[in-house]
């Protein structure tokens, strides 16, 4: 797979597949923008899916988003940029569905994930439904350097949701962030690497 934002991008793929040979046709994301890359209107969205469509070394696969610039807390300003931006990635891959490109697609990939809210990515994509195949989520870890994995939050949030025992418990929870880095000393780290 590849996300593309670009029709010239798209059409500057589909010559390079064609000129290597015969191979099956490259699955494409298109990559919806919200802040950082991405086609920033709907209507690029658009011209981006029926640019794939017009190729014939590319196949449109599904609908690519990163939500991480749009904020990392839990205030409600933030959570209702991150679940409108998400609506709009189900919205768009509802209407490309519906205008028939995703044509001999056996599923419906839906991407999103790089910030620390990702139970809110999993919840609304997981949400979309009534499509004219099986939609996959895929929750794309990211941004590990810029937004830490803060144990206490992350069990409350599973301990109000009713799941924190089915997550394997605050024990477990814990222990996820064994051994990680942690962005406070990202300079630290950064010497060690250089």
């Amino acid at each position: 797979h590849t996300r593309e934002a670009h029709v010239a991008a798209v059409a500057a793929l589909d010559a390079g597949l064609a000129a290597a040979g015969e191979a099956p046709p490259l699955p494409v994301l298109v990559e919806l923008g919200g802040t950082r890359a991405g086609c920033r209107t709907d209507a690029a969205a658009l011209e981006v899916a029926a640019a794939v469509a017009a190729g014939a070394r590319v196949a449109l696969a599904g609908v690519e988003g990163y939500e991480g610039t749009l904020g990392a807390d839990r205030e409600p300003a933030t959570l209702h940029a991150v679940d409108a931006f998400l609506d709009r990635m189900a919205a768009l891959a509802a209407r490309l569905d519906a205008d028939g490109r995703f044509d001999g697609a056996p599923e419906i990939l839906l991407t999103a994930g790089g910030s620390s809210l990702f139970d809110r990515v999993a919840e609304r994509l997981a949400a979309v439904a009534g499509l004219s195949r099986p939609v996959r989520v895929v929750l794309r870890s990211g941004c590990y350097l810029t937004h830490e994995i803060d144990p206490l939050l992350l069990s409350e949030e599973l301990r109000r949701e009713g799941v924190l025992e089915q997550a394997g418990g605050m024990t477990f929870i814990s222990e996820l962030t064994y051994g990680l880095p942690l962005f406070t000393n990202v300079a630290s780290y950064a010497k060690v690497v250089k």
